[in-house]
């Protein structure tokens, strides 16, 4: 809402758009759903056999949960979890929801395109890409619903919950939805009066910068691994301004 640019959709609908927002953070154990959602636990139930059930009700153009167990004659549920047990460090624990053809032969194609697992110490992790998505109306149904997917994989393997990513490729919020949503944000949204909530300290999966003044008067800046039991590099310089633009410039991917 804050960002997002004003724009038309094929169906002549206006939308607020950003094109690629990706949120990553770690899955709890229990599922909660915040104050800020407007469904309940019934609700939910509902939604999650779209991701869930492989059995397509008549009248429905595309099934998540069939593309995922039963599509082609591919169980992709069961072949992801079999490559996992056989390679826990495999590329390949992918499932595909989005075809070619679906783009040209339905008027509304699977917005979530594809997921991706992989472990790592010990934990499950998830990547899941979406080439289109509603993030008010649709965002959360489809996160919690994911989420349950992934807690289904991470039971059948063994593994402990890791980070789930979520990648929006075109992200909008639809007009109908614009009064609602700069309503959530008054309601939930960061605030100074509320503070502890959003600006706690969320650990960095590349690592973390310490930054200390020296006697010298110079800027020490020292990169720890996340568990900060080990230096990656430590350097200094008398400007800060420089010190921070170097580490932007040589470091893009942080």
């Amino acid at each position: 809402m804050r960002c997002g640019t004003p724009r038309a959709t094929r169906k002549a609908e206006k939308i607020a758009h950003i094109f690629d927002v990706v949120i990553s953070f770690p899955i709890s154990q229990e599922e909660t759903i915040h104050p800020c959602f407007d469904f309940n636990s019934q609700d939910l139930e509902k939604y999650a056999t779209q991701v869930l059930s492989p059995v397509r009700p008549d009248g429905v153009d595309y099934w998540y949960g069939e593309r995922i167990q039963s599509w082609r004659g591919h169980n992709q549920l069961e072949e992801v979890i079999k490559r996992l047990k056989e390679a826990p460090d495999t590329k390949r624990a992918t499932m595909a929801l989005l075809e070619a053809p679906d783009l040209e032969e339905l008027e509304d194609a699977p917005c979530f395109a594809l997921a991706t697992f992989s472990v790592r110490d010990a934990k499950l992790d998830g990547s899941f890409v979406f080439r289109s998505h509603d993030m008010f109306s649709g965002w959360p149904f489809n996160v919690f619903a994911i989420l349950r997917l992934h807690r289904l994989v991470a039971n059948r393997l063994g593994y402990e919950y890791g980070r789930a990513t979520f990648h929006s490729q075109n992200a909008q919020i639809y007009e109908r939805s614009w009064e609602r949503a700069l309503q959530k944000l008054r309601d939930f949204g960061p605030s100074l009066e509320r503070p502890a909530e959003f600006l706690k300290f969320i650990q960095d999966l590349a690592g973390d910068f310490v930054f200390t003044l020296t006697k010298e008067k110079t800027v020490k800046c020292t990169y720890m691994n996340p568990k900060h039991d080990q230096i990656i590099f430590e350097t200094e310089h008398r400007n800060p301004r420089t010190l921070i633009s170097w580490i932007v410039a040589s470091m893009p991917w942080l």
